[in-house]
């Protein structure tokens, strides 16, 4: 790849060359995100929203350039996707374990209508299934802690 730091920023800075579950490492790398961001919702809210069109940069430039639809090394959809399941969530290790879970489950399974989201070029398919996954996980969470089932 001619530039690598494109492949730096969208491989989460190496977490998506793993062998074994690149998308899990990556979606890891969006915990660091929420403990120093979590005090502060609008200053995460706008932390997602430049990772989410970063990742769609860099993302869409890699596939270009590896002339593949959706490396498996590309992992910055996980970050934002993990952001968004645990934004303005109450910190408590078992609140990170359910996000984490389920974020995982949501983006693997792709249940409709994510799976669909993933049809739109480049980066644009790459990141919106993640923030799809990203937003089921977080409505789970939520309707977990406000109904308290």
């Amino acid at each position: 790849m001619k530039n690598k730091f494109y492949l730096t920023i969208a491989s989460g800075f190496g977490l998506g060359f793993f062998k074994k579950a690149p998308g899990t490492f990556g979606s890891l790398l969006g915990i660091p995100f929420y403990f120093v961001l979590q005090a502060n919702p609008d200053i995460y809210l706008y932390a997602i929203i430049a990772i989410f069109f970063i990742g769609v940069f860099t993302s869409s430039k890699v596939c270009l350039e590896t002339d593949q639809k959706d490396p498996c090394f590309i992992v910055i959809d996980e970050v934002v996707g993990f952001m968004i399941a645990s934004w303005f969530l109450p910190f408590s290790i078992p609140n990170l374990l359910a996000v984490f879970i389920l974020f995982r489950l949501f983006d693997i399974l792709k249940p409709w209508p994510i799976k669909k989201l993933e049809a739109f070029r480049g980066g644009w398919g790459i990141m919106l299934d993640d923030v799809a996954a990203g937003i089921f996980a977080w409505l789970v969470v939520r309707g977990i802690l406000i109904f308290g089932a």
